[in-house]
């Protein structure tokens, strides 16, 4: 069961916030470095998506622990640059896609449960029609 990604980047904070913010519903995760090369970081970034209206997963990323300043912007989780960092977003990636999957099988087995009781509901007012006659 492999997983395709498409990964794209951002050179500064503005970049990134344009391109999230013209697809919303592109990105499975926005990774976001702390430290950028612009004029604002990633946690201002981040501020601005979210008041922009981006509710997509949004990890942040630092050197350092800033796990309580991104939270307060509204990072949905973050973690500290080592080894083990491509694993853990590759890990919240799939996660996520799994997540989608279980939601459209969901709204799936509703609406065939749906169409199967109106199915039913006429297949009643029907007999009942044809037992009046």
């Amino acid at each position: 069961n492999g997983v395709n990604l498409n990964i794209e980047t951002a050179s500064n904070g503005k970049e990134a916030l344009e391109k999230v913010l013209e697809e919303k519903n592109k990105y499975a995760v926005v990774t976001m470095d702390k430290e950028l090369n612009s004029d604002i970081d990633g946690i201002e970034t981040i501020k601005r998506m979210r008041q922009a209206g981006y509710d997509g997963c949004v990890v942040g990323v630092s050197a350092e622990n800033y796990a309580d300043d991104f939270g307060a912007v509204g990072a949905n989780q973050s973690l500290q640059k080592g080894p083990a960092l491509v694993r853990q977003v590759y890990s919240m990636i799939v996660e996520k896609q799994n997540e989608a999957r279980r939601l459209d099988k969901a709204v799936q087995d509703a609406i065939n449960r749906a169409e199967a009781s109106r199915a039913a509901a006429e297949a009643k007012r029907a007999l009942a029609v044809g037992a009046s006659k």
